[in-house]
């Protein structure tokens, strides 16, 4: 037998005439590592993942041997013994006659099962013989339908896996082995997620799936988001844009693929900042994490914070205001700066959830580094001034940018322990006021 090969008795035989709405729902149950697909003329081999993802876009009644022949998963020898290799990459073993195992040489997903609403696997047979242990996968994959009719429900596929044409990255992925990666589905107008929003890889998995139901609820294009986080330190994000439409697609599939950043040097608490509309209007979500345990924050949700306006112009009043009460400042600095303490006070309770308005409190001599990571630039978190209740009076502390070392950055955008600094430029208005401004 090929040594790089595996006998593998983590298997169940599913019928050809077999619904795919029943082989869904079996193997979520059963959660298997292969699925040996069995017909008249023979057999079928592939992994739970395989499956799961060429069943993912078909209608629920349609047979599964006609799609997984449209999936491209094709017939696959029957081999008496198993000391006998074909030649062929998946087959299955037969002891007198009966089936008694597969054998899969090709790169793929393992076990699948049940976890958080979602599919998870177990490491490929390959990777739990220590072959190929050096290359660590180093992509986020997703895939979802390119359209999906209003009203109907579509899975969204995502795993960590290797680059597109199969080959591992250049440089493998540093993962803390006793963390799991956490996943979490962020869809945009035009979709809602049905069952859990998030679920979690273990980094030995190997080719792991996870599978979301979003349901296709306004027409026209949309967006859906997908973050990968590791101890709160985001790993990567991928955006796909399907779109809803009348009639269901043709079948095409969007997929997404990004390298993922190695997490670096982990801040005290991490803010993910979610938009999403509700009824036309913007909403904000807050996922907050802190690197150490005993603060209890481990992917902590606070929200949902609904805003009366638009961001952009939400804010502009905000600044205005701010710019008034600094004009006023030349000739009563206090009274100016008492009015911006107000203003930051104002934005903290208006902003932050009261939960985590105690949690901010509660822990505000515990924690020094912050990182707000949010796409919108309109919202200064920065100038939020931390309030709470002390024997049962209101008490106001500093601005989170006095208080903690704050840091800005963008979802998805890799970070940059080190940044070096070769060239400055100051760019302001001739009226700035700034004596310095040439």
């Amino acid at each position: 037998m090929n040594t790089s090969a595996t006998v593998s008795q983590d298997f169940v035989v599913l019928p050809a005439a077999l619904a795919a709405r029943e082989a869904v729902a079996l193997l979520a149950r059963v959660g298997p590592a292969y699925v040996v697909i069995s017909a008249a003329d023979g057999y079928r081999v592939c992994t739970a993942a395989e499956l799961e993802r060429a069943l993912a876009g078909v209608a629920d009644d349609i047979a599964l041997g006609p799609a997984a022949e449209a999936a491209g998963i094709g017939p696959a020898p029957a081999v008496e013994g198993s000391d006998r290799s074909p030649a062929a990459e998946r087959w299955v073993v037969l002891e007198d006659g009966r089936l008694s195992g597969v054998c899969v040489l090709s790169a793929g997903a393992g076990r699948e099962a049940p976890r958080g609403g979602a599919l998870r696997s177990a490491p490929h047979p390959a990777a739990a013989s220590g072959a190929g242990a050096e290359d660590d996968p180093a992509r986020l994959h997703a895939s979802f339908p390119e359209q999906v009719r209003l009203g109907e429900t579509a899975s969204l596929l995502v795993w960590i896996g290797a680059d597109d044409d199969g080959a591992t990255a250049s440089a493998p992925l540093e993962l803390d082995p006793a963390r799991p990666v956490e996943v979490l589905v962020q869809p945009g107008e035009g979709f809602a997620v049905e069952g859990p929003d998030e679920a979690t890889l273990e980094p030995g998995d190997g080719m792991a799936t996870l599978r979301f139901r979003l349901r296709a609820v306004r027409q026209g294009p949309a967006k859906v988001r997908v973050f990968a986080f590791q101890g709160g330190r985001s790993l990567a994000v991928l955006a796909l844009r399907p779109r809803v439409g009348p009639a269901p697609g043709a079948g095409a599939r969007i997929e997404a693929a990004a390298a993922l950043d190695p997490p670096g040097a982990a801040p005290d608490v991490s803010v993910l900042v979610m938009e999403r509309r509700e009824h036309g209007a913007p909403v904000l979500e807050l996922l907050v994490h802190a690197h150490d345990p005993a603060l209890g924050l481990f992917q902590r949700r606070f929200g949902p914070v609904a805003l009366a306006l638009e961001p952009l112009a939400f804010f502009n009043d905000f600044f205005g205001e701010i710019e008034e009460a600094g004009a006023r400042g030349a000739a009563h600095p206090a009274e100016a700066a008492r009015a911006l303490e107000a203003k930051g006070a104002w934005l903290f309770e208006t902003l932050v959830p009261a939960a985590l308005r105690e949690v901010l409190w509660r822990l505000r001599h515990r924690i020094r580094t912050v990182q707000v990571c949010s796409d919108e630039p309109w919202i200064p978190w920065e100038l939020c001034r931390l309030t709470g209740e002390e024997d049962g009076e209101v008490v106001e502390d500093d601005f989170l940018c006095a208080r903690f070392e704050v840091t800005r950055w963008l979802a998805g955008v890799p970070l940059r322990p080190r940044l070096s600094l070769r060239n400055l430029a100051l760019v302001a208005p001739r009226d700035s006021g700034l004596p310095a401004v040439a």
